[in-house]
């Protein structure tokens, strides 16, 4: 989390990241840089071996940059990396399947895209910055090293890009798709999903699935039906490849489930506000959502602990 600092207007101070034991006790807390830096966090990642990654701004050579922050599974800090090459603040951050982290950001000036992917020692591998786009972004990888992005066509009412890397960074091929789409994840078969909007402008939940050859394996641009799905904010995959993105109605957080094969499985809405997050039960097929409360929805009625 970030530190604020003030009352009538505060600001941001420095960032925060706790560990919890499994019954709740605090097992450490660091502040870092220092206890008023102006850095912030977005997101935090934890591998196999219980080392935690944040992702967040904080202040570095180039200035107040992204930057991602290792600490070991005891809190102790192990290295800081800070983007050189101006991807912009950032947005997401996730493991590829070659356990590196890619990272998206996006220019806080003007309508660039940018992307990294770092090595778990904190080396840059490769960035691909100044990409123009009117919407937010993401990126995924595949089994084989390459990465996939997904960003806005930069022209009004445009379609979504979809650019293929390979494991140097190199464009393999770009294509642009008929939906407002800035959410992509792989599948289990190595074929990208994306998820978004119908088009720019048109509230819904859209998705579409392309091969490694930006081939067009199927589209569902209404996947909500009659909901009109608002504030998207995650989308994840499960073990069949099956999609499912967190987001909202005016007032019920929601989630929207699309089959591996492109059908519509389920939207199921739980009062109330926006849906922040999900994770997939790691025993069943339940579904956990945080926002407005947290649920725990399975195929039956959602459920509330």
């Amino acid at each position: 989390g970030t530190l604020m600092s003030g009352f009538s207007s505060p600001v941001e101070a420095a960032s925060i990241v706790m560990k919890f034991a499994p019954t709740g006790q605090v097992v450490w807390r660091q502040v870092y840089e220092g206890s008023f830096d102006g850095s912030s966090v977005r997101k935090c990642l934890v591998d196999g071996a219980d080392n935690v990654y944040v992702l967040g701004l904080g202040n570095g050579p180039a200035g107040r940059v992204t930057k991602v922050k290792k600490f070991a599974p005891d809190g102790t800090a192990l290295w800081s990396f800070f983007d050189a090459a101006g991807i912009g603040a950032p947005l997401n951050f996730k493991f590829a399947p070659d356990g590196n982290l890619l990272i998206t950001g996006k220019s806080i000036t003007g309508s660039f895209a940018g992307y990294a992917k770092v090595n778990r020692d904190g080396q840059l591998i490769w960035a691909y910055a100044g990409v123009p786009s009117l919407t937010a972004g993401d990126s995924a990888g595949d089994a084989f090293g390459n990465t996939y992005l997904v960003h806005g066509e930069y022209v009004a009412n445009g379609g979504t890009v979809i650019k293929k890397l390979d494991a140097s960074g190199a464009l393999v091929w770009q294509r642009v798709y008929a939906l407002a789409g800035f959410r992509i994840e792989v599948g289990p078969d190595g074929a990208p999903i994306v998820s978004g909007f119908p088009n720019a402008g048109t509230p819904g939940a859209a998705f579409i699935k392309v091969d490694p050859n930006g081939v067009l394996l199927w589209s569902n641009l209404d996947a909500d039906g009659p909901l009109a799905l608002l504030a998207h904010a995650q989308m994840r995959l499960d073990a069949e490849g099956n999609a499912y993105l967190a987001a909202g109605t005016m007032s019920e957080m929601a989630v929207c489930k699309v089959n591996s094969d492109g059908g519509s499985g389920w939207t199921k809405t739980v009062a109330f506000g926006y849906a922040q997050a999900i994770a997939l039960s790691n025993v069943d097929t339940g579904v956990y959502v945080v926002g407005g409360t947290t649920a725990r929805l399975g195929h039956g009625a959602p459920t509330i602990p």
